[in-house]
């Protein structure tokens, strides 16, 4: 007998451009049965965090530098001790994310590989799975 999680997968996407956001909320409902809270920035990002449980961050890098860039938001969970999966989806291939890779929980992932993503977020879901049987 399969058994499955018996609430949706509680996901965060933090993205500037509402296109990406909403591609974002209809690919990843596609493929696992989740909860997803959006929004634009990273200082409403960390608003979110610090006010809701998620099992799942995933957030652009390159947001308005004013109101938090998505490495203001890691830097924000990382300080606050909140053990969450953050996968930083983003275009801007040309920074380097290495230091970052000592962080079990921080995965950089290109844009322009978007299949990877989901494969990040099912394997999220699977040990999500796993640890609440």
């Amino acid at each position: 007998m399969t058994q499955t999680i018996e609430r949706p997968i509680r996901i965060l996407c933090c993205d500037d451009d509402s296109s990406i956001r909403e591609f974002l909320r209809a690919v990843i409902a596609s493929v696992v049965v989740a909860e997803i809270t959006t929004c634009e920035d990273g200082l409403e990002g960390m608003k979110l965090v610090s006010e809701n449980q998620y099992d799942i961050v995933i957030s652009d890098f390159n947001m308005n530098i004013k109101n938090g860039s998505g490495i203001d938001l890691y830097n924000y969970i990382k300080d606050h001790n909140i053990k969450v999966p953050f996968l930083l989806f983003t275009s801007d291939f040309y920074l380097d994310f290495d230091h970052y890779s000592s962080d079990e929980n921080f995965k950089y992932i290109d844009k322009l590989r978007f299949e990877d993503l989901l494969t990040q977020v099912k394997a999220i879901c699977a040990r999500q799975l796993n640890s609440e049987l």
